[in-house]
């Protein structure tokens, strides 16, 4: 990452409790108004899944991934950090930052949390704008990342789900059985969410103990997978952005 010189080990990230939602927070006004959110000049339309396209425009740069904070959505692409408001997508895109070699993105427990290229698990502030990222932990062959509260999952190369519990300062991944060869994961309401190849979107309790897979319906041909309140949020490999209830 471009940032690398400004990285320091820092055992703490992760303590603080996520807040609750209400109606009056930020994260409830950005589901109120994906809600009402079609696409310009499109006709909203049901895919197999229940999916319909988002009003957001076009993405600087080819994205990798993608991860909702608050009102913000910040997405990974051509080594920055990018990101936009839902509420307000006429703003467009900003620069946030450097992203150098990140493969997988996060937002959760007031952090962004990242996977790079060369296997380190990374956080930092989620504001538009620079700012340090914080090396965690090693991260040798993962591949997709999301966080609910203090606890990090991940699937890796072999397809076993992996947890690991930033909020403790632990810097060891934990794996909790097979995950359906999943390629992005989402939380959402404690649930754990992921996309496969075949298009199907599964979930499962957001615990770091054993659980089964459910599928629960269809999905695009989506690349990336994010959360904001109780909507999914899905990147396409046309860079369009698309949105569902996370509830089946």
């Amino acid at each position: 990452m471009g940032t690398m010189a400004t990285w320091q080990d820092n055992p703490r990230v992760g303590r603080d409790a996520p807040p609750k939602a209400t109606a009056g927070t930020p994260s409830a006004r950005s589901y109120l108004a994906l809600n009402r959110w079609p696409a310009t000049g499109a006709t909203p339309r049901d895919t197999a899944g229940g999916w319909q396209p988002l009003a957001c425009p076009p993405a600087p740069r080819p994205l990798v991934d993608i991860a909702a904070c608050g009102d913000k959505l910040f997405a990974v692409g051509d080594n920055g950090l990018w990101a936009t408001d839902p509420l307000h997508p006429q703003g467009g895109w900003l620069r946030a930052g450097d992203a150098e070699a990140v493969v997988a993105l996060c937002a959760g427990d007031h952090r962004l949390y990242a996977l790079t290229r060369d296997g380190m698990l990374c956080a930092r502030a989620p504001v538009a704008r620079a700012a340090a990222w914080i090396r965690l932990a090693p991260a040798a062959g993962l591949r997709t990342l999301t966080v609910s509260g203090g606890d990090v999952f991940s699937v890796d190369a072999r397809g076993q789900l992996c947890h690991l519990a930033v909020a403790g300062g632990t810097r060891r991944w934990r794996p909790l059985g097979p995950a359906p060869a999943l390629h992005a994961l989402a939380v959402s309401y404690r649930k754990l969410f992921g996309l496969d190849a075949d298009h199907r979107l599964w979930w499962r309790d957001a615990t770091p103990a054993a659980a089964p897979w459910e599928p629960i319906g269809r999905s695009g041909r989506f690349g990336a997978l994010t959360a904001i309140h109780a909507r999914l949020v899905a990147l396409d490999a046309d860079q369009r952005l698309w949105s569902r209830d996370a509830a089946p």
